[in-house]
């Protein structure tokens, strides 16, 4: 921020001398619009925010958050939320297959959103007054007409490209123990037509729990 001496130095100089406003930004070493502020006050306003702050990861759960406070407010104090149990809540992270995370809406918020619609709003409006996206409260109704439940969903085993050759990939190392990953690269563009990377091949077995020795040999993770 800008000196209070240099505000007062500005405006003297531009209302009382008749300095222009281009000179006075050349004279005292500020931008034309800083120049054009320091006029439009008569004392430093200070740090004045024109944009709300972003807040990539809060922003979608604003509206949920607000809508648990205010429901709060009719209950005893012992009962209301803390900052833990709102996290807990409501941004609930489940790690992906990969490590990835993925931001999932909690059970609790599903439920909310459910009894809204049973009681005659629709799935639009509920969607609109959770903050949440009219797709994600029309699959919610879905699941609790069809399966009587809005439960999150138990996320499946990873699947991988070569799990489709895995037998054969087993039975090979099998085979052969000291088979390397160039030869199971090579043998599966024989008799698959696959193409895949060493790398692709070393982490499909990685996933097998099966790992290399330093003498190219491999061996079941665990194992003596």
């Amino acid at each position: 921020m800008k000196s209070v001496e240099l505000y007062g130095r500005v405006r003297y100089a531009v209302k009382i001398e008749g300095m222009s406003r281009r000179k006075a930004a050349r004279v005292f070493g500020i931008d034309r619009r800083t120049v054009d502020k320091m006029l439009s006050f008569s004392e430093p306003p200070g740090y004045r925010r024109t944009k709300k702050p972003k807040r990539p990861k809060l922003d979608p759960f604003v509206g949920i958050i607000d809508q648990i406070l205010e429901d709060d407010a009719s209950r005893p104090k012992k009962q209301r939320h803390t900052s833990k149990s709102l996290n807990v809540l409501v941004i609930p992270f489940v790690i992906g297959s990969q490590g990835s995370f993925i931001m999932t809406i909690s059970q609790d918020l599903r439920i909310r959103l459910v009894k809204k619609v049973a009681a005659g709003m629709s799935r639009r409006q509920a969607a609109a007054h959770f903050d949440v996206s009219p797709s994600s409260a029309i699959r919610f109704w879905h699941q609790y007409e069809t399966e009587g439940s809005v439960a999150l969903k138990v996320r499946g085993p990873h699947k991988r490209r070569l799990d489709l050759y895995g037998d054969d990939l087993l039975n090979w190392i099998e085979e052969t123990p000291d088979m390397t990953l160039q030869e199971l690269s090579e043998r599966l563009l024989s008799v698959h037509a696959i193409d895949a990377a060493k790398s692709t091949i070393d982490d499909w077995l990685r996933s097998r729990k099966i790992s290399f020795k330093k003498n190219g040999t491999r061996q079941r993770t665990g194992t003596s």
